[in-house]
């Protein structure tokens, strides 16, 4: 070991062990610089295969062996924890640095990339079961049944793992990025969902929340909050009396407004602070990673890169703001049965006293995440608004900014702060994460894979988040994990982008949190990284516990 350690990454490694070893150096020397989450190890099973051949071949290892240090190697990679403070933790809940491990996917040559390797780190990670690595599941249509069944079994063990995302959106991402084909097919994922090329793409990731619901808040009491720390403070823009807003298009366009204006002062923060990491930050190390910083003489986070992009916000909240958009339109406009003045005045008391009007708000009226067009068509004008506004919008080098819906934990501290909106949530009750259904909102997976992809995904270029939960016995037998895997090819026919799933009974979860002692191991998936159930928050826990279970 001391003399792997002092060859590596100084020298080019001459085998599997030294590899390994330079792999984590050069990580943890990132994660020290940058003092920063999301420093992933990339396609691990494509640029280590390699070594793995090499070493198998002369006889200095076996398959036994190497599995042996794989497995240490996601030892070594759990030990880097990231502390946050309380109100950070809300945001960030579960203490991860988000390193994404990649495996399969296709070569740069548009060859299926499964190897002896993407099936060993499959196994390590069921060995394992720590919450880093985080494993990223690369698959398309070119990868063969046996890994698709693979990932389905280690989906079925209830760590979270793997997230698994379709080669065919993010190709194309990378490539409206400005990559070539054979760098867009060696692409990864980074962070929860986003798309990068390792050592040559820099972006901007993960730049601050925007509560899309909270716009619905905003609208109806002329820009100012309504509730907790925020109440009666003026946060969003003027649009008008409600009285004046008299089809919905006009309330549409109100909401749009203040959505609008909660991005754009986003983005003047966001440029402070990346004017502010350019003149006190530097990178001497992570240049030295990166292709551009010596050739071009400049930081590779400034410019010095040979691909940047620039902010991309999360955008949280896509269910709320789609199920209030809807009742406004159907309530309102279309039926006419109440006023915008009686919506909002029931938001601003929480419906107290009205528990037969929330009701009926949230069962006649359509909800996202159950192939209704009704509903559905409102959460593209949505996601179709962020993508056209973001991207009107550059960094300070002149990159053009991103649009992504993720939430990490944020969907339950952004949900605190707002309060009841006219699709029946109550005050302070966590939003939807990602571009999932509300909680409990959702009947059936089929039904829940045709909404999310009734807008592009392709367009939010810095991805997108799709939390699933199944309950256990779905996936016991082999029918079911033939199932399952039948309904990720589907969604990714369909276009989706991204899905992970938490498969872990109810009761588990309640157990343990009457008798956290007995459960130090029990982990979930929150966003987009799975998390020791211990470490999230009340909030958190009881959000995960009431997301709806699906059967097939």
């Amino acid at each position: 070991m001391a003399e792997v350690c002092d060859r590596v990454p100084w020298e080019k490694p001459r085998n599997f062990h030294e590899a390994l070893q330079g792999i984590f150096f050069c990580q943890v020397g990132s994660i020290m610089e940058q003092s920063g989450a999301a420093c992933g190890v990339g396609r691990l099973d494509q640029y280590l295969y390699p070594f793995y051949l090499q070493d198998i071949a002369s006889g200095v290892e076996t398959k036994d062996s190497a599995q042996e240090k794989l497995e240490c190697f996601f030892i070594k990679e759990a030990e880097n924890i990231q502390l946050n403070d309380n109100g950070t933790a809300e945001f960030f809940g579960g203490y991860t640095y988000f390193m994404a491990l990649n495996v399969g996917g296709v070569t740069p040559d548009g060859r299926d990339a499964v190897n002896d390797l993407t099936y060993m780190l499959l196994d390590a990670e069921n060995d394992i079961r720590l919450q880093n690595p985080n494993l990223v599941a690369r698959m398309n249509k070119k990868n063969p049944e046996k890994y698709y069944e693979k990932v389905a079994r280690l989906v079925r063990e209830g760590t979270g793992f793997p997230q698994v995302h379709n080669d065919e959106v993010g190709i194309t991402q990378m490539l409206l990025c400005g990559t070539t084909l054979e760098e867009a097919r060696d692409y990864e994922v980074e962070g929860c969902t986003e798309t990068l090329i390792n050592g040559k793409m820099w972006k901007y990731s993960d730049a601050g929340q925007v509560n899309m619901p909270a716009a619905i808040e905003l609208v109806l009491n002329r820009g100012y909050c309504t509730y907790a720390q925020n109440a009666g403070k003026k946060r969003g823009v003027d649009t008008g009396a409600l009285e004046d807003l008299k089809t919905y298009d006009d309330f549409e366009k109100a909401v749009f407004a203040q959505l609008h204006h909660l991005i754009y002062v986003l983005m003047i923060a966001n440029r402070y602070a990346q004017r502010g990491h350019e003149e006190v930050q530097g990178y001497p190390f992570t240049n030295c990673l990166y292709e551009g910083p010596f050739e071009k003489g400049r930081e590779y986070a400034a410019g010095g890169a040979k691909y940047a992009t620039g902010f991309s916000p999360s955008c949280v909240g896509l269910a709320d703001i789609a199920n209030s958009l809807a009742a406004v339109k159907m309530m309102v406009y279309d039926e006419k049965i109440m006023t915008l003045e009686e919506i909002a005045e029931l938001c601003r008391t929480d419906f107290e006293g009205k528990e037969d009007v929330r009701l009926m708000l949230v069962n006649k009226v359509p909800k996202y995440g159950n192939d209704d067009p009704y509903v559905d068509e409102l959460a593209k004008h949505v996601a179709d608004f962020l993508v056209e506004d973001i991207e009107t919008h550059y960094d300070i080098y002149g990159n053009r900014c991103q649009s992504s819906m993720y939430p990490v934990a944020a969907n339950t501290p952004l949900g605190k702060a707002i309060g009841a909106l006219p699709s029946g949530r109550k005050a302070g009750v966590p939003l939807a994460d990602g571009i999932s259904p509300s909680q409990g909102t959702d009947k059936s997976p089929t039904e829940v894979i045709k909404s999310v992809t009734a807008f592009d995904h392709i367009k939010h270029l810095n991805g997108n988040l799709l939390n699933m939960k199944f309950s256990p016995s779905t996936l016991e037998k082999e029918a079911g994990i033939k199932r399952w895997v039948s309904l990720l090819k589907t969604f990714f026919d369909m276009g989706g982008w991204h899905l992970q799933c938490n498969v872990v009974s109810d009761e588990v979860l309640k157990e343990a949190q009457k008798r956290p002692d007995e459960y130090p191991d029990l982990m979930v998936r929150v966003a987009g990284y799975s998390a020791y159930w211990n470490s999230l928050c009340t909030e958190t826990q009881n959000e995960i516990i009431s997301r709806h279970a699906h059967n097939f």
